[in-house]
């Protein structure tokens, strides 16, 4: 009887399968053929690629389509290989495409009222409300700030490039709230168990993303118990700013003080109804939430992209001479004072940091989730409300026809009469309006440490480290995927690497 009921079982999996895999093939959708289960995504669920290479392995087997599909477990996705189409669905069709899918943060997690997570008109109202905290006048007052407590220091001798940029980061995040941070042994621990991801964590996030409710069932969590109280004490220490000030924080209690954020309708409505009046609850959580992301993101996003930063710089001592004189003259021209207008100038660095990003994207690929029914402009495609679409940012960025030898690092050509033609063959910060509003600080951040570290020192990749380094498997941001140690010689000490 037992196998009578197993066998039946089967059957009615396998059809569940066939019936679920039915999707592109109704819509026309070129596609790989799936395997039971786990549809294309069996390389991403056993650790064997990252996402962005998984979208990148089947873009390559679709290279003359604009569009593909594939299944992740079952849940059709759509891939867009069209530079045109992803405009569409990033700007000119935004108000369609306005929301993130369903990803690996859950509902317990410090992150869950975070802009990143946010939908509809309710993200939309935040974000209007933030947006004033990055304008240029900000920055340079951020600046200051970062120079008078939280100055990146640097000494000679040699050691983890990857830990040393996460610790900046650490004390330039909380400098950005006015505050310091005291325990920095223990948040140093708190953030590599919140970034360290292990086969088992691998496989939670797994279910976090694609099986929710069996997550939430299980008691599944994006990080452990201890590691968001932790977060989020240190997010409300970071707000609470111990009797400092800054622009972030004022703006917080701003909006605190209102109790509500408010929206009208002919900014921005999911459902176009311009005549609408949207108002909001600021509640506790939401505020914490917008503290959250910018912790999380000035830990983990900026602190690894300075990372494949400097292991860039090391390894291209060119280049790294190149920066150097790019910088001392531009401190000459400023009376030796570092500035935002000082930071701007220094266009060979941005191209770095441009290259590097192209490169080493520590998000490789953006996602969107279709808010309304939709056909694709000059296609027969339609998608419809609540389906995911991904755009494979990575392969654009190492695409040959955009940028020849991809592979190697060439900051020359983002030079004004190099550069591509298209904004969108870059996408590390996104694009349209839900591009990363940290950008402006987060090059900022990177363009002062590194110009700091080059003016004293020569940096030189260390006979320890064993290379190319590359990008880890497992994990939801981009990092190194080693240990990579270099060594620091000042430059008036007459000493050679």
């Amino acid at each position: 009887m037992i196998w009578i009921l197993v066998s039946v079982a089967a059957v009615l999996l396998l059809i569940y399968d066939r019936l679920k895999f039915r999707h592109w093939t109704k819509r026309g959708v070129p596609h790989l053929t799936p395997i039971p289960f786990f549809g294309h995504y069996h390389p991403v669920a056993f650790g064997l690629q990252p996402p962005g290479m998984f979208y990148d392995c089947h873009l390559q087997k679709h290279k003359d389509k604009k569009y593909f599909g594939v299944y992740e477990y079952h849940r059709p996705t759509l891939v867009l290989n069209d530079l045109d189409l992803v405009e569409h669905v990033l700007v000119k069709d935004f108000s369609s495409f306005a929301n993130h899918p369903r990803w690996v943060i859950d509902e317990s997690s410090y992150l869950n009222q975070m802009t990143l997570n946010l939908r509809g008109n309710l993200w939309r109202a935040t974000r209007y409300r933030l947006t004033p905290s990055f304008t240029a006048s900000k920055m340079q007052l951020a600046l200051d700030r970062i120079l008078r407590i939280a100055s990146p220091n640097f000494q000679e001798g040699e050691f983890e490039l990857q830990d040393k940029m996460s610790a900046i980061a650490a004390d330039v995040i909380a400098s950005y709230f006015g505050a310091t941070i005291q325990n920095k042994d223990a948040f140093a621990q708190a953030m590599f168990e919140q970034t360290y991801t292990s086969p088992i964590r691998h496989v939670e996030y797994q279910f976090l993303e694609h099986f929710p409710k069996l997550a939430a069932w299980s008691g599944m969590s994006l990080f452990s118990k201890k590691i968001d109280k932790t977060m989020r004490e240190t997010s409300r220490a970071l707000l609470s700013g111990c009797g400092a000030t800054s622009e972030f924080r004022s703006l917080i209690e701003g909006i605190k003080s209102d109790g509500v954020l408010r929206m009208k309708g002919k900014d921005f409505d999911i459902n176009g109804n311009e005549e609408a009046d949207h108002v909001f609850e600021a509640t506790d959580e939401l505020l914490l939430g917008q503290a959250s992301q910018f912790l999380f993101a000035g830990l983990d996003a900026t602190a690894n992209t300075m990372g494949f930063l400097a292991y860039e710089i090391a390894a291209n001592l060119d280049v790294q001479a190149k920066v150097r004189a790019e910088v001392t003259a531009a401190l000459a021209k400023h009376g030796n004072q570092w500035s935002y207008e000082m930071l701007h100038e220094l266009t060979y660095l941005q191209n770095c940091v441009q290259e590097s990003m192209r490169i080493h994207s520590v998000k490789p690929f953006l996602f969107r989730e279709a808010t309304r029914d939709y056909t694709f402009p000059g296609t027969n495609l339609k998608i419809k409300t609540g389906e995911k679409v991904v755009i494979p940012a990575i392969s654009f960025q190492m695409d040959p026809q955009h940028y020849p030898e991809p592979e190697k690092f060439k900051p020359e050509r983002w030079s004004e009469d190099a550069r591509p033609k298209s904004k969108f063959t870059w996408l590390p910060f996104g694009e349209g309006p839900r591009q990363c509003l940290g950008m402006r600080f987060s090059i900022m951040e990177m363009k002062l440490v590194l110009g700091k570290l080059l003016t004293e020192f020569e940096m030189t990749i260390s006979p320890r480290t064993a290379m190319p380094a590359g990008h880890v498997t497992l994990g939801i941001v981009g990092r190194l995927d080693r240990p990579v140690y270099v060594r620091l010689n000042r430059l008036n000490s007459g000493k050679t690497s």
